[in-house]
């Protein structure tokens, strides 16, 4: 999942507002302003063992924080987290998500079903995050002043 290009979807301007003008930048903003990182799929997995599908999310160096259902059919598997979120967002902006069943056992093969996956994340502001000075605030009318002057 491509968190930050859909932080910057959902939330346009607050990368530029933050200050947050590289994708390092970008990082370091997200991982120190998420407070919960919840990754959804719909599915299932079947194998010769029986019906599993696990959810695990990469970390800095390996697949972690693995959670399963054994369901026949298609059923959400969540995986909720709120503590170490920072290792989880990569230095690409992603963060990244595997979905697989038990292992063939060379002669049954092994299948993941999937209806649909998602990545939902909480962002955590205090107001005095976007507070500006009144000199800031002056700054920016004048700008929007002389905008609207030269485009009338």
């Amino acid at each position: 999942f491509n968190l930050v290009e859909q932080v910057n979807r959902d939330y346009p301007g607050l990368f530029e507002f933050v200050g947050a003008d590289t994708l390092a930048k970008q990082i370091a903003f997200l991982k120190a302003n998420i407070t919960c990182l919840k990754s959804n799929i719909w599915g299932y997995g079947v194998s010769p063992s029986g019906n599993k599908l696990t959810l695990a999310l990469w970390s800095d160096n390996g697949w972690y924080s693995a959670k399963s259902h054994t369901a026949s059919d298609i059923q959400q598997l969540t995986n909720e987290l709120t503590t170490n979120i920072g290792i989880r967002i990569q230095n690409d902006g992603f963060v990244y998500a595997l979905a697989y069943a038990e292992p063939s056992d060379g002669t049954t093969a092994s299948t993941v079903n999937i209806d649909y996956a998602s990545l939902e994340y909480t962002l955590s502001f205090k107001k005095s995050d976007f507070d500006i000075s009144k000199d800031q605030y002056a700054k920016d009318l004048g700008e929007i002043k002389e905008w609207i002057a030269a485009h009338s």
